[in-house]
Formats: structure tokens, sequence, C-alpha cells
């Protein structure tokens, strides 16, 4: 992807969260480094030493950012709102601003840090618990055997031992609609917004898997349009499934046509 397929993505990640009633904040290093404190600063110090390309230190970076901006919900920039999180007013600003799960770090993809939600705590512990993790699994002298290793690797062994622990690090609740389950190939209808797999979604996952996965045309299966693909299907989803959930809406048969157009 060119830096322009990034920025627009972004402008439309931007955009749709704050239709939903968001107010999204892009996180980026100059940003969040005035807000690190001494903790922050010595994890990064301790992240450096690890044979980590900039890409793998951004990865686990974002997690010790998002304690030092005081926690909060973190989503990827391919994710979109499907429907309001929460069905009521006091509900929305007890867990929206408190969190759910009394603010413990919380998945809604299984098991990816697509759409991740906690208290400053809770993302603080969590960074240690992965950086630690990627540790051992790079140190050859403690029976580590990997060359490569990423913060979605060590979640999956945090989720594992928080399963089986009386103060779990990691909750997953699944609240994420794949990218192709909503890319497949068949008639969007009204009837479709409450049953499996749209069912209690709350957003979807766009990510570059989904669009080799799902059923569209193979010019738009590269990485660079999820742009494309997400403002063609969430306006038909919204029309459908938010604005007009229980009528018979006309525009879902078009769904296969219209791909054309956006081309």
């Amino acid at each position: 992807m060119t830096h322009e397929d990034d920025a627009s993505l972004l402008q439309s990640w931007r955009a749709f969260w704050r239709r939903s009633g968001w107010e999204p904040t892009v996180l980026t290093p100059h940003g969040v480094a005035a807000k690190y404190d001494d903790d922050a600063e010595a994890f990064l110090a301790e992240l450096a030493k690890l044979p980590f390309d900039a890409f793998q230190q951004m990865l686990f970076t974002r997690w010790i950012a998002m304690a030092s901006v005081g926690g909060g919900w973190l989503a990827d920039y391919d994710v979109f709102p499907l429907r309001p999180f929460f069905d009521t007013d006091s509900a929305r600003e007890e867990n929206v601003f408190n969190f759910p799960n009394s603010g413990n770090l919380t998945l809604y993809e299984a098991v990816a840090p697509s759409l991740v939600s906690g208290s400053a705590e809770a993302w603080r512990v969590a960074a240690w618990a992965l950086l630690e993790d990627a540790k051992k699994n790079l140190n050859r002298d403690t029976g580590g055997s990997y060359t490569y290793w990423t913060d979605t690797l060590g979640l999956l062994n945090l989720v594992r031992e928080s399963s089986v622990s009386s103060a779990p690090i990691v909750r997953v609740e699944r609240r994420m609609l794949p990218g192709d389950k909503a890319l497949n190939g068949k008639t969007l209808t009204a009837e479709d917004c409450d049953r499996r797999p749209f069912r209690n979604r709350w957003a979807v996952h766009f990510g570059p898997l989904s669009l080799q996965r799902g059923s569209i045309p193979p010019e738009l299966r590269l990485p660079k349009h999820r742009t494309t693909v997400a403002r063609h299907w969430l306006p038909i989803w919204k029309d459908l499934c938010v604005i007009s959930k229980n009528s018979t809406s006309s525009a879902a048969p078009f769904l296969e046509c219209r791909w054309k157009k956006v081309l």
C-alpha cells in the first residue's frame, strides 16, 4: 500500500467511527512520547534489546502507549463500527468510559488485538506480560525456539494462561464480524441483521486476509482496496440494519452489481 492508500483508509476509519458517535484519536509515536512515565520508558528500553524490526517494535509499543494515554478503546484502522455497542444511554456511559468487564483487558476478536478495551493498568500489565512472553520465546537459552515474534502470537499464550487463571490478564468476548463473513456473496436482507454471523457483532474487520477469502471481484482483493470495500458495504449495512432495520429495503439486491460501479 502507498502512503496515499493508508491515508485514505485512515480518513474513512475516522469518518465511520465519528458517524457512530465516537471521537477517534490516532496514536502517533510523537504524540504519545510526551505522556511516557518511568514505567513506559523502562518498557521501551527493554523492548529495544529484542531483535525486532521497526514493525515488530510498533506492535508492542502500542500496548504501553495505550497505558500511557489512560487506557481506552483501540481499533485497527481497517475495523469499522456496525451498531451501537450498548443498548441504553446509561450502559453506554458505564461501559464506554469505565470499560466492560470492570476495566479488564478485553479482546473482541479471538485472538487478535483488532478491537480492544481496558483501563490504563490493564493495558500496562498486558504490555509487560507480552514483552516477557516475547523474551522467553526468542531466548534460546531459556528454551525459546523462535526467530520471529509478534504481539498476536504472545496474545495466544496469554489467552491460554488466562483461561485457567483466577486473575486473568486477558478476556475474550466475540463481538467482531470477520470481513469475509460480511463479503459472503449473498444478498444482505433486513432479516440477516440479527442472524448469524451478524447477530451481536459490534464491528467488522476488513483485514487483508478477509479480502482474499471474501466473495468480491478479483480486482478488489489487494489490501489497498479496503477503503473501497468499506465505503461500499457499510452504507448498505447501515440502510438495512441501522436506519430501517425492520423494513424491506431495496438497496440489498444491488449489492453485487454495484461492485462494478465503485471500481
